[in-house]
């Protein structure tokens, strides 16, 4: 359960900013796919109705997790493949927590009047693009902080997310948190952020710890 919420809010928060159908019948493209970001994209968008997700990955073995495992359509290693943006197909959403250079691929990659939504920048907060395309093809460009966001919106999320979600996880249809690894005591913290820090891992690491009494 604790690898839900923070997750599962953030998603929330970006992709369905007009409620549970705001992608029913629209195309997804996330990267970061086999992150805890990347597989509850995939399974709150396949839930609700999107008509296609495509994601990439920095593997071959983690773009087999997210198709055969998280459910997108389609993954696309783009540590191998530095061309993989040109052969995916078009989307109307695009989520992206790697800024940097990704900006121009990002706006390639969204059809007319698409939505490109920023949640962090594990490649750079600066970016170089030529803007026209913004212009020419009705792009929106968005992002969030949803620590920073005030209370009444954090509450508007909780309520949406209890009506619309949670149901679906109680009852099987909505299949997360997927985890990669579930380690024992605050000991191995350490171990933790080493297997987050190498980027082997696919889903959520949780680091379980016992009851005070036990």
């Amino acid at each position: 359960a604790a690898a839900l919420p923070e997750t599962v809010f953030t998603v929330w928060n970006n992709l369905f900013w007009d409620g549970p159908d705001t992608l029913r019948g629209k195309s997804l493209f996330v990267h970061g796919g086999a992150s805890g970001i990347g597989t509850a994209a995939i399974a709150l968008a396949r839930a609700f109705g999107a008509a296609r997700i495509q994601v990439s990955a920095g593997s071959d073995r983690k773009c087999r997790f997210c198709t055969e495992t998280a459910g997108a359509d389609a993954a696309f290693n783009y540590k191998d493949d530095p061309d993989w943006w040109s052969r995916a197909d078009r989307a109307d959403v695009v989520l992206d927590m790697v800024g940097g250079d990704y900006l121009e691929k990002n706006l390639a990659l969204l059809n007319d009047k698409g939505r490109l939504v920023i949640i962090g920048f594990l490649g750079s907060p600066k970016s170089h693009v030529n803007m026209t395309r913004v212009l020419l093809k009705g792009l929106t460009i968005t992002g969030s902080v949803l620590r920073s966001a005030p209370d009444d919106h954090k509450a508007k999320l909780c309520a949406e997310i209890a009506e619309h979600v949670w149901p679906r996880v109680r009852d099987g249809s909505i299949k997360l948190p997927i985890v990669d690894q579930v380690l024992d005591g605050l000991e191995a913290f350490e171990e933790a952020h080493e297997r987050m820090k190498s980027s082997a891992h696919c889903g959520k690491i949780v680091l379980r710890i016992p009851p005070a009494d036990a």
